[in-house]
């Protein structure tokens, strides 16, 4: 578990040489902008299709 966690690290060291900023720089944009608003993106996305699929069903259970 300690392979993966150092091997994350100097991925994040290596982007902030990079993008010439800091490790911690790095790590704030990623995990506390990026991957919220994944999430977020992801939830919007699973109540879309969700919505999607009670419409389609509604539609159906009419037409029959």
């Amino acid at each position: 578990m300690s392979l993966i966690f150092d091997l994350c690290v100097e991925l994040l060291r290596w982007l902030a040489h990079i993008f010439g900023t800091t490790y911690v720089r790095i790590n704030v944009i990623i995990f506390c902008i990026i991957e919220p608003l994944i999430f977020l993106i992801g939830l919007y996305i699973i109540f879309e299709q969700r919505a999607t699929i009670k419409r389609l069903k509604n539609n159906n259970k009419i037409k029959s």
